[in-house]
């Protein structure tokens, strides 16, 4: 009965209940390593450098300010919620070409969903640290760090994730501890000095239980890693591996297209028009040379066009391959294009003069791959006519189209180009695949079939891991591409199985609009596919169609396929939203709710309500509600006079509440101490007036 009269170990009164600036300082140390820990997990993937510095310097400056606020009594709690507001604001128009906006979230930040969320927790983090008052504030800043390392762990989880996770692991056990201690040990301003021993006595099981969680962390890394599609490398740091903005269409890096750099966030507006009598696949890159991580085509021989009297671009140069005239006519809306694209093989080509403007560089040439380039480039809102011959042929002509190939050069470059690497990781598969087919058509047709069979087709790919072949990772590991991974893997197969083959950009046939009697074709629309050569026909178009796509497999399915791996980082990945969205309800509970008076509530539930429990209750709720707004804490070891004599000493109280209180402090003592038990009568009229004072305030 007395243990709520009486302070915990003898303790005294604080003379002051400003918090010393010594004994908070290991406090907010710790929570400044932890936060700073969670803030490089995502600076070190998105790799801009403005983010990382406004970022850093926002905690910074945050957690000094609740330093002060804490012992200066100096106001800028209220900066917390600006932040947050400002970089929800933000969050919602990320895509707007505003240079606030490409501060708070780069370009290279909001490419890929993970990222974008974290961004956007890590903003919310660095909000919290101008509110840290309160342990809960404390609690939910940590939160929203292990939340930021829950989304980025599917993005980038290499060596140096790992290091910061332990960084921020080792700030955060230890500010909750040395937290917790500072309530235990009831330092107070009479020892300046007394926090030196529980900051000691608090880092040493902290650095001890970061060695075990990191050796623990070091060894289920790679368990996940072997059981997990592709928890990616440290390759998405590299520039070509992230999606600078919403792209319309694979040809932005001219004579280059990567493969294995993730996601390709393309545009949904339409960016040309095409008016066709049949549906085609839009050419317009050619690529022959593949390196491992990408294609290319060497600058060897790039020929100026010829214009005709009539002012009209003749594309053809050598043999013209046996087919039937398309014409077709492209109007370019949304995008600039050094590339000229069309269906099939491009023979003639109109363009008017403004479409070049006044710039007298103008000019055409084709590569010696087929791809048209026109320099400087067709501006937006041009168009042009363009006549393509479209190779005429049956699947039996292809069959007996035999394997006399143009020369040794080309079979250099269309069959042997291979890097090792590649041959010897995949050797066996392709001559399993191939195994049966008679002729060079047989082998493409079984390899086209076993990739749309066995492999998963999907917008949002995982990155390759550094120092891995983007062909092997994709036919060995992952199973799961977009259409460049597909179109890449069916170019190395066919050379490996002896038939001609290399990889074209451009875009896909687009939506026909009957009433235009137009294609339109939008930047989602881009695509990747193989040509195979055939003796006497050219270059064949070959599209895998990839008729399994990922969001339409269930856990089932993808068990039943052998897709373990893609269970695996389906679940991974879920756990990681949920652990986002978790930090967000956790964010707004720490700005609207007060989390005291649920904990008081919580453990009036939980204590057995005797007469003297009661009236413990009550005065406590008195003293609560005069010291709301202040900084002075209600501890549990608080007695009634010592809360008394705080309150008197604030002048928190008027002159006849002051009077009513002391002398109900004064009953309450002597009901305690009186030689006769207090009877039931008796403890319920202290507690009536004990409410009638609060009521009073």
């Amino acid at each position: 009965m007395l243990s709520w009269l009486l302070t915990s170990g003898g303790g005294s009164v604080r003379q002051s209940e400003q918090q010393d600036s010594l004994q908070l300082i290991p406090l907010f140390a710790g929570l400044f390593v932890a936060c700073i820990g969670a803030a490089a997990a995502i600076g070190i993937t998105v790799g801009a450098p403005e983010y990382r510095l406004a970022l850093y310097l926002t905690i910074t400056v945050g957690l000094l300010g609740s330093l002060l606020a804490r012992t200066k009594n100096i106001p800028v709690g209220f900066l917390g919620p600006m932040v947050v507001v400002g970089a929800l604001c933000a969050f919602v128009i990320r895509w707007a070409d505003l240079g606030l906006v490409h501060l708070l979230y780069p370009i290279e930040a909001i490419s890929e969903p993970n990222t974008a969320l974290a961004a956007l927790i890590a903003w919310g983090m660095a909000g919290l640290c101008f509110m840290q008052t309160r342990r809960e504030q404390l609690v939910l800043c940590l939160v929203s760090g292990l939340a930021i390392f829950g989304l980025m762990a599917p993005v980038n989880p290499d060596t140096a994730l790992l290091v910061l996770f332990s960084v921020y692991l080792f700030g955060a056990v230890y500010a909750l501890g040395y937290e917790n201690l500072l309530a235990a040990y009831e330092i107070t301003i009479r020892h300046p000095r007394g926090w030196v021993r529980p900051a000691w006595s608090q880092l040493v099981p902290t650095v001890v239980l970061l060695m075990v969680v990191t050796l623990t962390a070091l060894g289920a890394s790679r368990v996940l890693y072997e059981v997990s599609p592709n928890l990616y490398g440290k390759g998405s740091r590299l520039p070509w591996r992230l999606s600078h903005g919403r792209l319309t269409n694979f040809d932005m890096a001219l004579g280059r297209l990567w493969v294995g750099g993730g996601r390709a966030h393309l545009s949904k507006d339409v960016v040309m028009t095409v008016r066709s009598p049949r549906p085609a696949l839009w050419r317009g890159q050619v690529f022959d040379t593949y390196d491992g991580q990408s294609w290319y085509t060497p600058q060897t021989a790039i020929t100026p066009v010829r214009r005709g009297s009539d002012g009209g671009y003749y594309l053809v140069n050598g043999d013209i391959p046996p087919g039937s005239l398309m014409e077709q006519i492209f109007a370019l809306t949304r995008m600039n294009s050094p590339i000229m694209y069309a269906a099939a093989r491009p023979a003639f080509a109109y363009i008017s003069d403004w479409a070049f403007g006044d710039d007298r560089r103008r000019n055409i040439v084709r590569q010696a791959s087929g791809t048209i380039q026109v320099i400087p480039y067709l501006p937006a809102g041009s168009s042009y006519r363009v006549v393509s011959i479209v190779p005429d042929f049956s699947a039996q002509q292809l069959r007996t189209a035999g394997t006399t190939y143009p020369s040794q050069q080309f079979i250099e470059r269309y069959i042997k180009q291979v890097p090792l690497s590649v041959e010897g990781a995949i050797a066996e598969l392709v001559a399993e695949v191939t195994v049966n087919a008679q002729t060079p058509y047989d082998k493409v047709v079984q390899i086209k079939d076993f990739l749309e069979r066995e492999y998963l087709y999907s917008e949002s790919p995982p990155l390759t891991p550094p120092g891995t072949d983007s062909t092997v990772h994709f036919l060995k590991t992952s199973k799961l591409g977009d259409c460049r991974q597909f179109a890449t893997a069916m170019a190395i197969m066919c050379r490996m199985a002896g038939v001609p083959a290399r990889v074209a950009t451009g875009y896909a046939t687009g939506e026909y609009d009957p009433g235009q009697g137009l294609y339109l074709v939008r930047g989602e629309d881009a695509h990747a596919w193989t040509e195979v050569y055939f003796p006497g026909y050219g270059w064949v178009p070959f599209d895998v169609s990839a008729p399994q796509r990922l969001k339409d497999q269930t856990f089932f399915s993808l068990l039943g396929h052998g897709h373990l791996r893609l269970v695996v980082g389906r679940f991974l990945r879920a756990s990681a939203f949920v652990l986002g969205g978790l930090a967000v309800v956790a964010l707004f509970c720490g700005l609207f709710v007060d989390f005291s008076r649920l904990r008081n509530w919580w453990a009036a539930l939980r204590t057995p309500r005797g007469p003297w429990t009661e009236m413990e209750r009550q005065w406590r709720r008195f003293y609560e509600k005069v010291l709301r707004g202040t900084d002075i804490r209600l501890r549990p070891g608080h007695t009634p006079a010592e809360l008394l004599s705080i309150v008197l000493d604030k002048g928190l109280l008027s002159e006849a509440v002051a009077v009513i209180a002391s002398q109900a402090t004064k009953d309450l003592y002597e009901l305690c101490y009186s030689p006769r038990p207090a009877t039931a009568s008796q403890i319920d009229e202290l507690r009536r007036r004990w409410i009638h004072l609060r009521k009073r305030i």
